[in-house]
């Protein structure tokens, strides 16, 4: 989280600040341990789209509406817990109220691309999470099937 250094350019919702990382070299032992557990809950090879650490702080993600990831899975894990707020919160159509998790140091969450969800406003303190989009690859070979 020192290192942190911000990379992407703000947008008007949605925003946090981010420092994108390098799927082929960086957190490698991180990466493949999520294909792994993937592999044995879903039994599907799932391949890292993209990988970066996510800085919201009270200046940020003010306005943060539901939306839905663009890729088959989003994998969250919260590096820190000294702030308040950032409460990840979802809903299921057709049930109320809407759900909220508190970040953990640790926690990681597991979301698909149906999922609705946002990141609630940090009060105070800077929240830190690694974010890992995944992917199912197509195959190379055709079958008659």
């Amino acid at each position: 989280c020192l290192n942190f250094k911000q990379e992407d350019n703000p947008r008007p919702t949605n925003y946090y600040n981010r420092m994108f990382l390098n799927k082929e070299t960086d957190l490698i032992d991180y990466q493949n341990k999520i294909k792994n557990h993937l592999f044995q809950k879903y039994g599907i090879t799932y391949e890292v789209e993209g990988i970066w650490i996510n800085k919201v702080t009270p200046d940020t993600n003010k306005d943060d509406e539901f939306h839905l990831d663009n890729n088959a899975l989003t994998i969250v894990t919260y590096i820190n817990d000294n702030f308040i707020g950032g409460e990840f919160e979802y809903f299921i159509l057709g049930i109320k109220p809407n759900q909220k998790i508190n970040p953990k140091r640790n926690l990681s969450l597991i979301t698909n691309d149906k999922l609705p969800h946002r990141v609630l406003p940090v009060i105070t303190g800077e929240r830190y999470s690694i974010v890992v989009f995944c992917v199912i690859p197509n195959k190379d070979k055709k079958t008659m099937l």
